[in-house]
């Protein structure tokens, strides 16, 4: 009995980190987008099992909010350079991936968390 509960904790944690569950309790920050739109982008996050915080214009120090997610989405088409170089400063130094989108469009939101958290 205590063998088949060994076996089935191991492979629950290999399905884990083969990434079985990847996108499940992902935190998301996305920067630049449309201001309308940010319910949006939360609620497509949430689909994909994410939380999600949404950063359309700057209102403070950017580098302070961000905190330590999984994934930054920039939406480059509607972010200023200030925003996208302090948001990718903040990524590489905690080595988080970024998913850099022309649009700001959910269909290109839906693509890339696709892409990386399924």
């Amino acid at each position: 009995m205590k063998n088949e509960k060994c076996r089935q904790y191991l492979v629950g944690r290999q399905n884990w980190i083969e990434g079985e569950n990847k996108g499940k309790n992902m935190s998301i920050v996305i920067v630049g987008g449309n201001e309308c739109m940010t319910c949006q982008y939360e609620s497509i996050c949430k689909g994909y099992g994410c939380k999600a915080k949404c950063f359309p214009k700057e209102k403070g120090m950017l580098k302070k909010k961000i905190g330590k997610p999984d994934l930054i989405v920039l939406f480059i088409g509607t972010v200023s350079h200030k925003m996208m170089l302090s948001a990718t400063q903040e990524a590489k130094k905690n080595g988080v991936p970024v998913a850099r989108i022309q649009s700001s469009s959910a269909t290109a939101l839906h693509n890339a968390l696709k892409e990386y958290c399924l």
